[in-house]
């Protein structure tokens, strides 16, 4: 899997453009049942939530998210964190600029 950051800071509004390879399986078809989906994305700067994220399975494979957020500068970071149903993560540390 893997998260890739796009983050670029304009007086002191960051936009950030996140890509998250996760295959989001809506449904296995041997089992009819959901099969793999994120369930919460979180992202914080300075130890604050600057965006959270419930996604279910009607999001396509490999989402793609867009969002800003207000109080950056160049230079800071971002900590980007996803949860799936079946429990995996990932996270991810990321330098806005």
């Amino acid at each position: 899997m893997g998260i890739k950051v796009i983050a670029k800071v304009k007086d002191d509004v960051a936009e950030v453009k996140l890509l998250i390879k996760h295959p989001m399986q809506m449904v296995n078809a041997k089992t009819n049942k959901t099969a793999k989906y994120i369930q919460e994305l979180l992202v914080k700067h300075g130890g604050k939530t600057v965006y959270t994220m419930y996604p279910s399975v009607g999001i396509s494979e490999n989402p793609f998210i867009k969002f800003m957020f207000k109080g950056a500068k160049v230079g800071d970071k971002i900590d980007v964190s996803w949860k799936d149903n079946t429990g995996e993560t990932e996270q991810g540390e990321f330098d806005l600029k």
